[in-house]
């Protein structure tokens, strides 16, 4: 039973292809948003262009967590990579930590996205509070954690 339970953990690589494959159409899509960038800038639409780019950031941020993830539960489950400092995953936590982290500035992207598109004033500082809760909650969470290492 010891070895089927030691061999179990290369079931996590099942996670890992699908995050691969999901950060890979990701960052392409996030390709894609650069190019429409582009095509507002060249048309000099500069709101739309900051819009698209703000998009195109959020979309290549959200690549970045899966391939993080796939990268993550790599190093956890089945062996170790050779990886820059930053991104060595030793625990659930860290990889915990490293969404929050990226949760925070999707977080700030889509406020300011809607702060450049909402019409009605109260409706944008209703979006402003609702995205500076979720920033104090996770960094509250993060303080948390911290102080009991």
């Amino acid at each position: 039973m010891r070895k089927v339970l030691e061999s179990a953990r290369y079931t996590v690589v099942i996670a890992v292809v699908a995050l691969l494959l999901g950060a890979v159409a990701t960052f392409v899509w996030g390709f894609f948003g650069v190019y429409r960038f582009i095509v507002e800038l060249l048309d000099e639409n500069e709101t739309g262009a900051l819009l698209r780019l703000l998009g195109a950031i959020d979309i290549l941020l959200l690549a970045t967590v899966l391939l993080v993830f796939a990268v993550g539960l790599w190093e956890l489950f089945v062996g170790e990579l050779d990886l820059p400092e930053w991104l060595n995953i030793k625990s659930l936590d860290d990889l915990k930590t490293k969404l929050a982290d990226v949760i925070v500035l999707v977080v700030a992207i889509k406020a300011f996205e809607k702060l450049a598109t909402v019409k009605d004033p109260m409706d944008a500082v209703k979006y402003a509070a609702a995205a500076a809760l979720i920033v104090t909650s996770l960094s509250i969470s993060s303080l948390a954690k911290n102080s009991r290492k």
